[in-house]
């Protein structure tokens, strides 16, 4: 679980949207390429699992490959890392680095999230799934929603009271 809580807040910092595509901009990248990163990295990681999830499914032990495939994960981070060392003041140059370095990230991404699921499956009670990481929890407005009726679909605020919050009349 921890290493789940882990790669989530490493993938954080290499947000698509927000994190990448400004760096990228920065360094750069034509417009049409900063504009499908996001896509582009989001199939990078889907794509490995179509094809491999039949191979993954008849593996004993899941989790050996899901180790091994973490350190490739690492190489992607450290190709990343390395480039901006080498070619921090060439921005011609890191960016070619840093695109391959993601890619790669991606790739194994994808390929790695397969055992780790399964794992996250046989190891994690069914109750508890779901609360284990941060990205599965309700949106506190949903939670209001399903409760009381409450948001723009919902049948208004009920008359009273919430439990433990009074509503002004």
């Amino acid at each position: 679980m921890l290493n789940g809580w882990l790669v989530w807040l490493g993938d954080t910092f290499l947000n698509p949207n927000i994190v990448l595509t400004s760096f990228a901009a920065k360094l750069g990248a034509p417009g049409a390429l900063i504009g499908l990163l996001p896509a582009l990295l989001q199939a990078g990681g889907m794509i490995p699992q179509a094809f491999l999830a039949p191979w993954v499914a008849r593996l004993p032990r899941k989790i050996v490959l899901y180790r091994k495939v973490a350190a490739l994960r690492l190489s992607g981070l450290a190709l990343m890392a390395l480039s901006a060392f080498l070619f921090g003041q060439n921005p011609s140059l890191l960016l070619p680095g840093f695109l391959l370095g993601l890619l790669l990230n991606a790739l194994f991404t994808g390929v790695s999230s397969l055992p780790f699921w399964e794992v996250v499956a046989k190891t994690t009670p069914q109750g508890r799934r779901a609360s284990s990481f941060p990205w599965a929890l309700p949106h506190p407005a949903s939670t209001l929603q399903r409760r009381h009726g409450f948001g723009p679909f919902g049948r208004g605020p009920p008359q009273g009271s919430l439990p433990g919050l009074p509503l002004a009349r």
